[in-house]
């Protein structure tokens, strides 16, 4: 069998000439339209360029927060949940006249909120209770009333003898750290 061979590839050059050389079969002609062939980057732009790309924006870490503004945002915090409770409740909820609550009204507030589709937190709510009861002005009503209110303003039960010796104490805690 005689193997077949492959036809030779001649490159012309300009009409009909054959070229010489490789260098000159490949180097690029231009026509009027074209523009000229961008040069390749060099080693030190392209290492730049890439440093610049992956080299992170250095962030300063974040600067303590002093107990001021700690103790400012834990009020702000307090504040905005007794101010939720307030503004449902207004009836029971009050710094003015205070009144001492029912036991177990955290559940009927979630109870209530639920039931008008709010979308308030549980740990709001309870925050909310533990800032209005631990007040001084909401002690005093312990010690003051004989009765406890539910969410309407209504009577539902009664201020034990503990509890009013509970709020005796806590008032005089609350009077001596000031």
């Amino acid at each position: 069998m005689t193997e077949q061979k492959r036809p030779i590839l001649i490159i012309k050059g300009k009409r009909g000439s054959k070229v010489s050389t490789l260098e000159s079969a490949v180097k690029p002609t231009l026509k009027p339209n074209n523009k000229a062939p961008i040069a390749p980057k060099t080693e030190k732009k392209q290492k730049a360029k890439k440093a610049s790309k992956t080299a992170k924006v250095k962030q300063e870490p974040p600067k303590p927060i002093t107990k001021e503004e700690k103790a400012a945002r834990h009020a702000a915090k307090l504040k905005a949940a007794v101010d939720i409770l307030v503004t449902l409740f207004p009836k029971v909820f009050n710094f003015e006249s205070p009144k001492p609550l029912k036991v177990g009204i955290g559940k009927d507030i979630r109870k209530m909120i639920s039931e008008k589709g709010l979308d308030i937190p549980n740990s709001q709510i309870s925050t909310g209770l533990m800032a209005y009861t631990q007040t001084e002005a909401y002690q005093k009503s312990l010690v003051e009333f004989g009765s406890r209110f539910n969410l309407d303003g209504l009577v539902d039960g009664e201020v034990t003898d503990k509890q009013r010796e509970r709020a005796k104490k806590k008032l005089n805690e609350l009077q001596a750290s000031k």
